[in-house]
């Protein structure tokens, strides 16, 4: 074979000029002076050191996966296969459904408390049902003191009684006591109640059973669009299995595990709350026996 063919050295034709690859971003803007400066000031602005801007501009191969900047500065690379990528310098929060920009800012004047089934018949088959007792009375009493409303449900109070005399005498004026027959609290009474309060987005939850009317009730409320934080030292189950199952369970779904002092202390969020000293006297009074599986999430 003639050696220019076997090394490549023979005569091409000319491209077309039509068939030219388009010129990269950075080439771009390396043959603009005025824009390579104002890019370069408007990246040290964003804590982002100019030697990143290759990075930034040239699109990553196939492989590639998002990755923060080697020299730890605030860009991020590009997307895998991203062609021209756009990269927000400073992002902003995300809206949610409740309002909040973040997730779990809890808020007595955005906030409901939702007291499910405590009732007589339930005291002798629930575990530790005098801890759920004093919780659930712990949150009737600072609901009064911070002015949030209260609804609390009984399942088929025929044969399993009424609410327990602890919280029926606790409860604060305007308590929505609803009788029902299924398992989710958010049977058309208290739907109408939820739309009666536009302002209320959050739901603060205590009560039995964690994995049956708990847990229909959590996932109820979330596909409404609500925030529900439930409190960890006031849910309980007749097996601590179905307990730990239901709560893994609620908080991927997105629900929010807290405890009552913690909720409290979100809801009052300044030392200078004038309830300050009310709510701290509540938290003092710890329930005498803690729940065994609390911790075995």
């Amino acid at each position: 074979k003639d050696a220019t063919a076997v090394l490549g050295l023979e005569q091409r034709p000319p491209a077309d000029p039509a068939s030219r690859r388009e010129p990269s971003p950075l080439q771009r803007v390396r043959r603009a002076p005025s824009l390579l400066a104002a890019l370069q000031d408007a990246s040290s602005r964003a804590g982002i050191s100019s030697r990143c801007l290759p990075d930034l501009l040239e699109p990553l191969g196939p492989k590639r996966l998002p990755r923060r900047c080697r020299c730890r500065c605030a860009a991020t690379m590009p997307e895998a296969g991203a062609a021209s990528p756009q990269r927000q310098l400073q992002p902003q929060p995300q809206p949610t459904a409740s309002g909040f920009p973040v997730p779990g800012q809890l808020s007595a004047e955005h906030s409901v408390l939702f007291v499910c089934d405590m009732q007589e018949r339930f005291r002798s088959v629930i575990p530790f049902y005098p801890t759920l007792i004093d919780t659930s009375k712990r949150m009737l009493q600072a609901a009064a003191l911070l002015n949030f409303p209260v609804v609390v449900t009984e399942q088929y109070p025929k044969a399993f009684g009424k609410t327990v005399k602890e919280l029926a005498s606790s409860a604060p004026p305007g308590t929505a006591f609803v009788t029902k027959t299924r398992f989710s609290m958010v049977v058309p009474e208290v739907e109408q109640r939820l739309r009666d309060m536009p302002h209320v987005k959050q739901v603060v939850l205590v009560g039995i059973e964690a994995h049956v009317c708990v847990l229909q009730t959590t996932l109820d409320l979330l596909q409404a669009g609500y925030e529900v934080h439930l409190l960890m030292d006031g849910l309980s189950s007749q097996h601590g299995h179905d307990r730990a199952v239901a709560l893994k369970r609620m908080a991927r779904a997105g629900a929010h595990l807290s405890t009552s002092e913690a909720a409290l202390f979100q809801m009052l969020r300044d030392a200078q709350h004038p309830q300050l000293k009310a709510v701290s006297a509540l938290c003092r009074r710890s329930p005498g026996i803690p729940l065994p599986f609390a911790s075995s999430l």
